[in-house]
């Protein structure tokens, strides 16, 4: 049986978290506003030498919340709280150097910082190190080595790294092929809030692989992460619609899907497999004016309140 994700939709976070920033342990709750008093608080904190608040303090002015944006005053305090020992500190510096974000892209100076970073014991970092390890990015390529530092991450509780696993014991990469693994771990990811896993675990059910066959519950759960925020579930979903996949062909559906996919594709993700936008773009030529103006409607109703930055129609 051809699987249904022979499509140009490739796997996740296996490539995907090699340019992905996560923020420090400490800055997790940062994302949403600060308040000035937050960061007069952080800040003397952090003049004292606290490693924790210079992590969070540094993440607030990486994104510019509660601060104005200062990259080079960000990449200064992740340095004084890895410094310290900060294992979450230095797996932001990982990230950085990755992307380039106040600092030069150096793939090499990432993965030390990565390696830095897991060897304290942050089950993030443990991710990315295996990601690179199977990548040979700022390393050579060494599958063994990405599975213990996968093992390791999902012992911790990441459930990226549980994600990472469940990959490579579902296609075989450095183990031998096991398909009833691959789904515990994706399970167990899921269950820890991964949504990344529930797109996994949909297409399984889609294809009956390892699970009993069970076409709606693999596209509810392909539908729920693609509405989360996974770029590539909603690719995946418009490509299922468009093709007609184990359902009805439904072009203003696929349409709609599309142009979410576009809208939450990374911009740092530069893979030629995830050209979404022609994509949407090839098939918003093919439909009528009103059936364009449906699928937008369709997409900024998932979208929410964020803007739709490419227009159809």
């Amino acid at each position: 049986m051809t699987r249904v994700l022979s499509c140009s939709c490739s796997l996740i976070v296996f490539l995907a978290v090699i340019l992905t920033a996560a923020a420090p342990a400490e800055a997790q709750n940062a994302d949403q506003p600060v308040s000035r008093e937050m960061v007069q608080w952080m800040t003397k904190a952090a003049e004292k030498g606290d490693p924790h608040s210079q992590a969070f303090l540094a993440y607030l002015y990486q994104t510019g919340n509660g601060v104005p944006q200062d990259l080079e005053l960000a990449v200064s305090l992740y340095r004084k709280s890895a410094a310290a020992g900060n294992g979450p500190a230095m797996q932001s510096l990982g990230a950085l150097y990755s992307q380039g974000i106040g600092v030069p892209v150096d793939q090499e100076e990432s993965t030390r910082w990565y390696r830095k970073a897991a060897e304290a014991g942050d089950a993030r970092a443990m991710n990315n190190l295996g990601a690179r390890s199977a990548r040979g990015v700022g390393m050579p390529v060494d599958f063994d080595e990405a599975r213990k530092w996968y093992e390791k991450s999902a012992a911790m509780g990441d459930s990226l790294g549980m994600v990472n696993l469940a990959w490579i014991y579902q296609v075989g990469q450095g183990v031998v092929p096991d398909l009833s693994t691959a789904i515990k771990w994706y399970r167990r990811a899921a269950d820890a809030g991964e949504e990344s896993a529930n797109l996994e675990l949909g297409r399984l059910y889609l294809d009956g692989a390892g699970v009993p066959k069970d076409v709606p519950k693999g596209l509810a759960m392909i539908r729920g992460a693609a509405t989360s925020g996974i770029a590539e579930a909603a690719f995946l979903l418009g490509w299922i619609y468009r093709e007609g996949v184990r359902i009805e062909r439904d072009e203003v559906e696929a349409l709609t899907w599309f142009i979410v996919a576009a809208e939450r594709k990374s911009p740092t993700d530069e893979r030629p497999e995830h050209d979404f936008e022609s994509t949407r773009d090839a098939l918003r030529e093919r439909l009528d004016p009103q059936r364009q103006k449906t699928a937008e409607e369709r997409a900024k109703a998932i979208l929410g309140p964020l803007s739709i930055k490419t227009k159809v129609g």
